[in-house]
């Protein structure tokens, strides 16, 4: 049999200069002195270098030197390279953060009266998040965020700046995420054919997979095909009041010994199993995608559930495309009317009887593959064992971000190893700010200080 798909949507920057560095100043008579950042080692000679520092004939200046002159009643501090740095940085940090900001509030006005909730302001009506959302967030909560809001952020001037400064967008796929994605397809024609279904609405969309998750339990249940892949997988398995969508990469059942077997794929550039910290978040993955199929299989999660979630609706009839599905399936008799029709609240309920008919076990096993991305050689499996108690707090901990009910998180600071190879870390403000917390210039700014408080 081939596998349905539905047809439909999948999930010029301008040049601007470089800002100057930030100078702020004050009229005399001010209550504050202003500073005014001059980078000595950018001047090219060593009369620009007298010339910066003219305000005052009294004296050489040396960096970090105050000077002052009387006719104008400005004190200028002349900054090192590494406190020049540090400003021009401590500049990007606070444009990047406020832009952010901004970004939230905006889009908060626009889709949900103001508050930000993410669940809403990404997923619109569906009360839904995936698999993947939950497994990233482990990874890092921000970089997660980015993702999600990139479309809005790329169109801001600290981001087109920022840039311009790289010389490549700050998004982008990479051949790795190509060769991952090429792979998965790869592995999935090896065991059934795809072809186009055309939809037209979003319930003809749910129905197409719906009818294919059952057609893919159904052909690995009576023994027809031994492995099945891109298994689509729905319901709420902790009671948490939303919907969790998931795609299993391989299932594969024993008839003998009744035993269903769980596999996900993973590439990898270099020839070594990943560290604790991917592991989690792949061992997570596969804890999730059991207990969805668990709940499909065993009747603990209805399909007309779902419809709510996804703001469905029940009653809307399908259309040419799902409907041709159902007969090539040979369904027609459950499904269809005696004028051929039917609606989507009546395929979600004669499907979950359906799936709930095969009795197929719970889930037995739970592997992880992993192989090299260049060779496809194996490098190793490892056993996933469940964990319940584990996988609901998990997936409680992303609620709450998906809520609203806290904000995105950076990494922990032992875990910034993981910035070095995330697309964002030249926009990240958490790495911002981790950086010019551990800056030299930062270092000294904060002994001046605490030099300043001893003395009064």
């Amino acid at each position: 049999r081939s596998h349905a798909h539905a047809m439909g949507d999948k999930s010029g920057r301008q040049d601007v200069e470089d800002p100057l560095p930030p100078v702020t100043g004050l009229l005399p008579g001010a209550t504050e002195r202003p500073l005014v950042g001059v980078d000595l080692d950018g001047l090219s000679d060593r009369q620009g270098r007298d010339d910066a520092a003219r305000p005052t004939t009294s004296a050489r200046a040396t960096a970090g030197s105050k000077l002052s002159s009387a006719a104008s009643g400005v004190e200028v501090e002349l900054l090192d390279k590494e406190e020049f740095k540090f400003l021009n940085d401590a500049t990007r940090h606070a444009t990047l953060q406020l832009e952010l900001e901004e970004v939230k509030s905006t889009l908060a006005r626009q889709r949900n009266g103001g508050k930000y909730v993410p669940l809403r302001l990404f997923r619109g009506e569906r009360l839904s998040v995936s698999v993947t959302d939950v497994v990233s967030r482990m990874w890092c909560e921000l970089s997660m965020e980015y993702r999600h809001l990139h479309r809005q952020l790329s169109k801001t001037q600290g981001w087109r700046e920022r840039e311009e400064e790289l010389g490549r967008p700050v998004q982008r796929r990479t051949p790795v995420m190509t060769t991952g994605t090429n792979i998965h397809l790869a592995k999935e024609l090896e065991v059934h054919e795809k072809v186009v279904i055309e939809r037209e609405t979003k319930e003809d969309d749910f129905a197409i997979k719906i009818l294919n998750t059952y057609s893919q339990l159904e052909l690995i249940r009576s023994g027809e095909k031994p492995v099945e892949r891109e298994i689509t997988v729905f319901g709420d398995p902790f009671g948490l009041g939303v919907l969790l969508t998931g795609i299993i990469d391989q299932l594969q059942y024993s008839v003998g010994e009744n035993e269903l077997v769980l596999l996900d794929f993973k590439t990898r550039r270099q020839k070594c199993l990943p560290g604790p910290a991917q592991q989690r978040q792949h061992s997570l993955q596969l804890m999730l995608y059991k207990s969805l199929l668990d709940g499909m299989t065993g009747g603990l999660a209805p399909l007309h559930g779902a419809l709510r979630y996804l703001s469905l609706d029940p009653s809307a009839p399908l259309t040419a495309g799902p409907l041709q599905l159902i007969q090539t399936l040979g369904l027609s008799g459950p499904l269809l009317d005696e004028d051929g029709e039917t609606t989507l609240q009546r395929v979600a309920d004669v499907v979950h009887g359906l799936i709930l008919g095969l009795r197929l076990p719970p889930v037995s096993t739970m592997l992880v593959q992993y192989e090299h991305q260049s060779t496809s050689e194996e490098i190793g499996m490892e056993v996933v064992e469940y964990n319940g108690a584990w996988a609901r707090a998990e997936l409680q901990a992303s609620m709450e971000y998906w809520s609203g009910d806290r904000p995105a998180k950076g990494v922990d600071v032992e875990d910034s190893w993981k910035c070095w190879s995330c697309q964002y870390k030249d926009v990240c403000v958490w790495r911002m700010r981790q950086n010019l917390l551990k800056s030299p210039a930062a270092m000294k700014n904060e002994n001046k200080s605490n030099d300043n408080n001893k003395n009064t």
